[in-house]
Formats: C-alpha cells, sequence, structure tokens
C-alpha cells in the first residue's frame, strides 16, 4: 500500500505505534502515520484461527460492540477519526464524528482479504460495487491524510457500555 499511496501523491504510510514516542499507555497494533508524525488511522489486528474473531460470522451486536471496542478505544484516547479491525482475512473499517452534537462510529461492512473489485453493472437497478480491501484502504487513506485530531470528549462511562 505504500507505493499506491506515494504513486497517488498520499502521505502517508503503515508504521508501528511506538514510532511516534506517544506517551499513551495503549498499543494499537499498527497505525497510519504522515511525514510529520501525524496520527491519521489507528489499527488493530487479530488472529484470524481464533473463533470469536471471525468477523463475517457475528450475528449479535452485543458481540461485534465487544470485537470492536479496542480500536474505537484507541481512536477516541488517540483523537483519531479513523480506523479499522482486521484479522487478515476479514478487515473492518471505523470512524467516529460527531453527529448533531453526539458522538457516533460508523463502520463498514466486511470485507473479506479475497475479494476483487466488481465494478457495478450499468442497469435500472441501483447496485453498488464490489471493492477490496486495498481499494477501502486508498479510499480511507485520501480521507485521513487531510483529516486532523478529533475531540470526543464522551465520558468513557457513556462512550463505552459494561
Amino acid at each position: 500500500m505504500g507505493h499506491i499511496f506515494e504513486a497517488q501523491s498520499i502521505d502517508l504510510r503503515f508504521a508501528d505505534f511506538k514510532c511516534l514516542g506517544s506517551p499513551y499507555t495503549g498499543v494499537p497494533d499498527v497505525i497510519l502515520k504522515n511525514s510529520n508524525n501525524e496520527l491519521k488511522v489507528i489499527g488493530e489486528l487479530k488472529v484470524p484461527w481464533i473463533e470469536q474473531h471471525k468477523l463475517a460470522d457475528v450475528d449479535d451486536e452485543d458481540e461485534l460492540r465487544q470485537l470492536l471496542a479496542q480500536p474505537i478505544n484507541y481512536m477516541q484516547s488517540l483523537n483519531c477519526m479513523y480506523g479499522f479491525l482486521s484479522t487478515y482475512d476479514e478487515t473492518i473499517f471505523l470512524r467516529q464524528e460527531l453527529i448533531n452534537g453526539v458522538w457516533e462510529v460508523s463502520y463498514s461492512p466486511v470485507i473479506q482479504g479475497s475479494t476483487r473489485y466488481v465494478p457495478s453493472k450499468p442497469t435500472n437497478v441501483v447496485s453498488s460495487p464490489v471493492v477490496s480491501v486495498k481499494q477501502c484502504f486508498l479510499y480511507v487513506a485520501g480521507l485521513a491524510v487531510h483529516q486532523g485530531p478529533v475531540a470526543n470528549i464522551t465520558p468513557k462511562s457513556e462512550w463505552f457500555i459494561d
């Protein structure tokens, strides 16, 4: 993805969180940062061979909340609008945003790592193209590169439900 970002003049690269030198005690698995060492995207990686990590199999909202809680916590704590959770085989992209005065998290459908781009066909029925994980990373990077820190000051007790 680094070469793709470079070819598109997107000043982002994947990196280890520790390279930022942040005093934050949590450690996201991976980040996207720019050449000024500004954090733009938080990523959390899970191993695909553990059944509880299978994103496409989650059919319970509480289960999904548990899976997404860690990257969302990092996003809020580090003032980062964008994030993702990936098992390498499956990825969900995240965005926290202020809507009508309330912070909300939007998330993508599960994108399979094996998915290849399929353009939508011109028909009378509106259909969306099928996109690959690389296309999603490129899209998120294009948004995140211009995004500054966000200030979600929602108390953790309201944001995360036990």
